[in-house]
């Protein structure tokens, strides 16, 4: 039985698969009936392009079986609903008003907003909100070097490293630009504690004690050693600084121009229809 019903897959699926269509009685030929619903053999053709003749076998029989699946789960549903829950006409002419407004405006917005601002602007917007900007959670400044706990000579390392002098600075650079096997120099972007920690294991814990008393550290796992310096540390309920939101203003910015572009459009839209008397209020 499973022979026969393997082989009746194959040869639909290269009926399915022929660039002639079957038909008789001019029409095209049906593969599937459900009730009064059929599935025809053009509306499956170019489904299996690339597959080969068992892959298109299965890809068909699960077509059609989905196909059939769907067609009888209607069917019922006609049956079993009351008319007040089948008429959805209504919404889907609202769902497609909704789409048609949602297309305009987004291509009136695209041809219209003007998407330019300054850095000016933008403090400008950042001094007269900056209580808007409250930090949710620690950030920080940070240069940081990752070793291999067999790197050579890693006690001088850490001994220039607690060092303040310039020369023992120079010294541990020169040693970081030759066995650092990860490094973070010059870098001037605010970084979220726990984003850090992410790749170096500070502790997470007591934050603010890491950030209060340490300037220079250097931590050690299993595998790694890491210097880290901080060069800068925000605390949780602060004013963010500009240079972290300053993408988040700048979003801010365009959307306050973006509504009140709509707004001033949607305006002289009534004000239009309202004058060539197409839009008019009864009372």
């Amino acid at each position: 039985m499973q022979n026969l019903k393997t082989a009746i897959l194959f040869v639909l699926a290269g009926s399915l698969l022929s660039c002639k269509l079957i038909r008789k009685d001019d029409e095209i030929k049906p593969v599937a009936r459900v009730f009064d619903s059929y599935l025809y053999e053009d509306e499956i053709q170019g489904l299996t392009n690339g597959l080969n003749a068992q892959d298109s076998a299965a890809f068909i029989e699960n077509y059609i079986y989905s196909w059939g699946k769907e067609q009888l789960l209607i069917h019922r549903a006609e049956f079993n609903l009351a008319e007040s829950q089948k008429d959805f006409e209504e919404l889907v002419m609202q769902y497609r008003n909704d789409l048609l407004k949602f297309a305009y405006l987004e291509k009136y917005v695209n041809e219209h907003l003007d998407t330019v601002i300054s850095d000016e602007l933008i403090q400008t917007y950042y001094l007269e909100h900056s209580a808007d900007f409250e930090l949710k959670e620690n950030i920080l400044k940070a240069e940081y070097f990752v070793f291999d706990n067999e790197t050579k000579e890693l006690d001088k390392a850490k001994s220039w490293w607690r060092s303040v002098s310039e020369k023992n600075t120079e010294r541990f650079l020169e040693y970081a630009s030759i066995f650092a096997k990860e490094k973070s120099v010059g870098d001037t972007n605010w970084v979220r504690y726990n984003e850090l920690s992410m790749r170096i294991p500070l502790q997470t814990y007591n934050q603010l004690s890491v950030l209060n008393n340490n300037k220079r550290l250097f931590l050690e796992d299993s595998i790694n050693t890491y210097f880290v310096s901080i060069k800068a540390f925000k605390i949780k309920d602060d004013v963010s600084p500009l240079p972290y939101v300053s993408k988040t203003v700048k979003s801010i910015i365009l959307n306050k121009r973006k509504l009140e572009l709509i707004a001033k459009m949607e305006a002289s839209l009534v004000k239009d229809a309202y004058d060539k008397k197409n839009f008019e209020i009864y009372k």
